[in-house]
């Protein structure tokens, strides 16, 4: 585990470039939990701490939207794909993935594995 930063250096409901061993990753904060995954949109590579951190739209009926997994989602910059940043599960295309890596929390310090 890398020590990367406290808690509070990153905004809830919002993310953080990093670098860790070489490998170019995003944290994503919700309340106190962080995500880390592989900063590269697996459609074309866009950097997706380059986006914004959403949630998916679900349609109910026409013109009737209800809100899943509101900032758990990582809305690439380029195309608009969407990663759900608790499995890296792009949410729009079966089968692809972004990397994701363990993340520990203590004592107000977020370290990841890589």
């Amino acid at each position: 585990m890398t020590e990367i930063c406290k808690l509070n250096e990153i905004p809830d409901g919002g993310m953080r470039p990093v670098i860790v061993e070489k490998h170019c990753l995003v944290l994503v904060r919700r309340g106190d939990d962080v995500y880390a995954l592989l900063d590269q949109c697996p459609h074309q590579g866009a950097p997706l701490s380059c986006g914004v951190v959403t949630c998916r739209r679900m349609i109910d009926t026409a013109g009737d939207y209800h809100a899943e997994k509101d900032g758990l989602i990582v809305r690439c910059p380029w195309h608009n794909w969407e990663i759900d940043v608790t499995d890296g599960s792009a949410c729009h295309a079966d089968n692809v993935r972004v990397r994701t890596f363990p993340v520990v929390i203590k004592n107000g310090v977020v370290s990841v594995e890589v």
